[in-house]
């Protein structure tokens, strides 16, 4: 594929112990608000989970194909544990259940959920990810790479390289509306050969972001794309 930009290397670990904050935190002027996405794998679907702390229980939709519906985060620093039913009066969270960490100055979150059969008490693990206004802007792309490839795309002016297991957030590919070609590559693990994942013209709109997974296949060995538009509700409303 022709690039003539300089690659940018996007080198964010996607989970280190069960979560991680994969960006910096940014002071928080609004109300807080937290969104959700379920990418099941082979664990199957999971209409919504209670997620649990210190200031009570929060009952979050958990879509596949698109975020789900904004709910109200209290103040503070959270730790929320995760799981399908909050448990009984008088009963603890299980030592297992999935939990997620969230910083006091995120205004607002996006959980990013993925089946995990390995867990018993509930089978996810959780990505959060600050999608503050300042941290994660309108117009900008926010990239997970779950597959064990490695990836090179160039979307417009941008060019990536997001390894294995990372993630990472890159600017427009183009200045206002408009259509952009995108060309994604992979790298097989063991291999040096480039295999083609997606070309195509997207359409860029600089009001809302987007969300890109890089997430295997089954039956075949080269991942595919898949993604969403996030757009806030204060902004839809707007």
């Amino acid at each position: 594929m022709s690039t003539p930009a300089p690659v940018r290397i996007l080198t964010s670990r996607l989970l280190a112990a069960g979560s991680l904050l994969l960006f910096c935190a940014t002071a928080g002027l609004h109300a807080r608000e937290l969104t959700a996405i379920y990418l099941p794998g082979t664990a199957g679907t999971i209409p919504k989970a209670h997620l649990i702390g210190a200031s009570g229980v929060l009952e979050v939709e958990l879509p596949q194909r698109n975020l789900s519906p904004t709910v109200k985060l209290p103040k503070g620093d959270l730790l929320l544990a995760a799981l399908a039913s909050p448990p009984p009066v008088g009963e603890k969270v299980p030592a297992g259940a999935p939990r997620v960490s969230i910083p006091a100055s995120w205004e607002r979150c996006i959980l990013v959920f993925l089946g995990d059969e390995q867990n018993t008490v509930f089978p996810v693990k959780i990505i959060p990810v600050n999608a503050s206004q300042m941290n994660f802007p309108k117009g900008n792309t926010l990239m997970f790479n779950l597959s064990n490839s490695s990836i090179l795309a160039q979307f417009g002016k941008e060019r990536i390289q997001l390894e294995a297991g990372k993630s990472g957030s890159f600017g427009a590919p183009i200045q206002g509306f408009g259509s952009y070609p995108v060309g994604i590559d992979c790298i097989l693990r063991g291999e040096s050969k480039h295999r083609a994942v997606c070309r195509s013209i997207w359409q860029h709109d600089p009001e809302v972001r987007q969300i890109l997974f890089i997430i295997p296949q089954q039956d075949n060995a080269i991942p595919r794309v898949w993604g969403v538009v996030d757009r806030s509700e204060d902004e839809q409303g707007n």
